[in-house]
């Protein structure tokens, strides 16, 4: 058993071993981003919203779609749904943002003579009260005597209608039947368009990637190899390893620390009294799912903030913006209301990119949406010098609560406003 003084000159020798070898790794890297771009796929740049992700999904069920490869698609989610395949001589219709008589909006409606089969695409957005019963019911009343289903393509749980519609995660699973990319993927050996296979092949990876939670480090592989020779060696190398291994939960946090220390700052760069809970961090509220992490002034209304949340345990689902919720929604509860509301609710006309709901005058998902182990390594080392408040991601994020800091201070210190 080697003494603390051991261990520790052990550890310090390994780490020098690995840190010495950094510039060379670095350029392994870089040689496959170059050659290889294993983080380039089109689907991240141009599909960032249920919209977009609407259309995509709706051109590739639709026989008619621009990959030319006819109902290919859509007879492997008829088969899901329990529906008999669709033919060359069958009619379908495709209608995308189709209206419902309660004014709302099925993403997807596909009708053929025996079925009419309904698709609702959820990604970051909550669920509207009784939005799947209604569309369920929609989808009834205009089939008639033909043969209907309701699919819900989102990892979240139905609120209504459990139990009488089809549920599909857009990712994750082992099999064809756990999610939409294996279900399309099942069908890539049947593609006969190259051009086809490469569309479906990168939306398959993009939904991987954005909703399966699979760990995106491809041109990091020569670091994680130089450790595994390292852990090979046995003795101090293994100790140095095993050390990092224990203080991983401590690091995590840490480095997490640092982002909102950072956040904090360039918020107080518009005013200097922004602040925050001093009795919990960043690591904490994004880890345990307590609450939203809150930024805001002293002169702010209650329970208005820009702030950051995880929609799940474990740093997963991030999502960033102004949280003050509405006292007139029926799912907010009157301790839980901020008299802010009234004059933030038009804040997704007066900055774009952004969603509300009852509890958000406005918000979007974050980049990166989870921060993983991994993720958190990735930022790291993607940084400048190391200095994960430089990489550019922490950047924008960083810019973008400034400039909801100063449009919401605006907003609430104009005697004007409404």
């Amino acid at each position: 058993m080697p003494s603390p003084q051991e261990a520790f000159d052990a550890v310090g020798t390994g780490l020098s071993e690995l840190e010495a070898e950094m510039p060379k790794l670095a350029a392994h890297q870089a040689g496959a981003n170059l050659y290889g771009s294993p983080r380039l796929n089109p689907f991240g740049l141009l599909v960032p919203n249920e919209l977009a992700m609407s259309r995509v999904i709706a051109d590739l069920l639709d026989p008619r779609g621009s990959h030319g490869q006819g109902a290919l698609f859509l007879n492997a989610l008829c088969g899901l749904a329990g529906f008999r395949p669709v033919t060359a001589r069958d009619h379908v219709k495709v209608t995308r943002e189709a209206m419902t008589l309660q004014g709302r909006r099925i993403d997807i409606l596909i009708e053929t003579t025996t079925m009419v089969l309904g698709i609702e695409v959820k990604l970051d957005a909550g669920q509207q009260p009784n939005q799947l019963t209604d569309y369920l019911d929609e989808i009834r009343l205009r089939a008639g005597s033909r043969d209907v289903a309701l699919v819900f393509m989102s990892d979240q749980e139905p609120e209504t209608a459990k139990g009488e519609i089809v549920q599909l995660p857009l990712a994750g699973g082992k099999d064809a039947n756990d999610s939409f990319a294996n279900l399309i993927a099942s069908t890539v050996p049947d593609i006969r368009s190259d051009r086809a296979r490469r569309f479906v092949e990168d939306l398959i990876s993009y939904l991987e990637m954005e909703f399966a939670a699979v760990p995106q480090i491809s041109g990091l592989e020569a670091y994680a190899e130089a450790v595994e020779t390292r852990f090979a060696r046995g003795g101090e190398h293994r100790q140095a390893i095993a050390a990092v291994l224990l203080t991983a939960d401590h690091l995590w946090d840490v480095v997490v620390d640092q982002i909102g220390d950072y956040l904090l700052s360039q918020a107080k760069s518009v005013e200097g009294d922004f602040e925050t809970d001093p009795n919990y961090t960043l690591s904490q509220y994004v880890d345990l799912v307590t609450d939203a992490w809150p930024i805001s002034r002293p002169s702010w209304p209650e329970n208005c903030w820009i702030a950051i949340e995880a929609q799940r345990s474990g740093a997963q689902k991030l999502i960033v913006g102004v949280k003050a919720p509405d006292g007139n929604n029926r799912s907010v509860k009157a301790e839980h209301a901020s008299s802010a509301r009234n004059r933030l609710d038009d804040l997704t006309q007066v900055k774009g990119g952004g969603r509300t709901s009852a509890w958000w005058p406005w918000y979007q998902a974050m980049k990166p949406d989870q921060w993983h182990f991994s993720d958190i390594a990735r930022l790291i080392l993607e940084a400048p010098g190391g200095d994960v408040t430089r990489h550019p991601d922490i950047q924008q994020l960083g810019a973008l609560v400034k400039e909801l800091a100063q449009l919401v201070d605006e907003r609430l210190s104009s005697p004007t406003s409404t």
